[in-house]
């Protein structure tokens, strides 16, 4: 699958999704849960190369009054999305055969389909500066 980016058309290469709030037993997303998922889901993205955030959308969840102990409740998209792109041209360094990144973000339903406000941010996102080139 190829999916446009500002300055070129990258090929999908891998993607990974789960539940966003898989491991909320109990209690509701609030500002400091969502940033510890956020910031796991990119820790884990970077093992495999250069990462980039589409930062999620945040709603906010009424809540009652001191019920936000942990900070004020708000949830993000409930499919976290892990996606690995590929270009068969360099980033940026001319001595290496390709370039790849790892984009992270957070949509409504599973993919596929990408939904369309992601596909939209990625054609806004030039790849060079994320990219990380790399040799066979």
């Amino acid at each position: 699958m190829d999916i446009a980016f500002a300055d070129r058309t990258v090929t999908l290469d891998r993607i990974d999704q789960s539940r966003t709030y898989s491991g909320l037993l109990e209690g509701i997303p609030n500002v400091r849960l969502n940033a510890q998922l956020i910031a796991e889901a990119i820790n884990n993205a970077a093992r495999s190369g250069a990462t980039l955030l589409i930062e999620p959308r945040r709603v906010p969840i009424p809540s009652s009054a001191g019920s936000e102990h942990f900070g004020p409740h708000e949830k993000i998209p409930r499919i976290c999305c892990t996606v690995s792109f590929l270009s068969t041209s360099v980033a940026r360094n001319q001595a290496m055969d390709a370039s790849a990144l790892t984009v992270v973000w957070f949509q409504d339903a599973w993919a596929l389909p990408i939904a369309p406000e992601i596909l939209t941010q990625l054609a806004a996102t030039t790849w060079a500066p994320h990219a990380q080139d790399f040799e066979y």
